[in-house]
């Protein structure tokens, strides 16, 4: 598979039993198969953290239009959910295959062991208030598949967020 981001190949990593597709070396995006986000219901927060600390090359950021193909159907467009050019996050879904592609941008950086850990909670506090605050609970909730693929964004986020930063993150009891 290739990377929608920046065309890099995909690698197989795993945390907690749960298997993802990463852009290692180059964006640092993340593709979810739909079956592997439905296990997240059985894992606590924080188990994924390995898979936000994707290596990731300086200064790579490709904000792309929101119509590009998924990595998996390869013919079939990624519906865009959440975007943020400040947090540099993009979520998207392809409605075949139902998989995630997730650039959890900025929220990466709690891995640089140059900031302290003060600065990360700050960076934390930040990115999880634009990402639900502003982006999950603008989507369309009263659709339930819309609602669906809101929990199941939160769902990803508390899994690959380590706990100690995690404590922003809201319940999956969306309004």
């Amino acid at each position: 598979m290739q990377c929608p981001s920046c065309g890099n190949a995909l690698s197989e990593v795993a945390a907690a039993g749960v298997k993802s597709h990463a852009c290692a070396g180059g964006c640092g995006g993340l593709w979810l198969r739909i079956l592997e986000v439905r296990k997240l219901r059985e894992r606590l927060p924080g188990q994924g953290a390995p898979l936000l600390f994707v290596e990731r090359a300086e200064g790579v950021r490709l904000f792309r239009n929101p119509e590009h193909p998924c990595p998996h159907c390869q013919t079939t467009l990624l519906y865009r959910h959440c975007f943020s050019r400040k947090q540099e996050i993009e979520i998207d879904q392809c409605s075949k295959c139902g998989g995630y592609w997730i650039d959890p941008g900025r929220l990466g950086k709690l891995g640089d062991t140059k900031l302290d850990e003060e600065k990360k909670k700050e960076l934390a506090r930040e990115f999880f208030a634009e990402l639900f605050d502003q982006r999950v609970k603008n989507m369309n909730l009263v659709n339930h598949d819309t609602l669906e693929s809101a929990k199941e964004v939160v769902r990803i986020f508390r899994f690959i967020t380590p706990v100690a930063y995690a404590t922003a993150t809201p319940p999956l009891e969306l309004d």
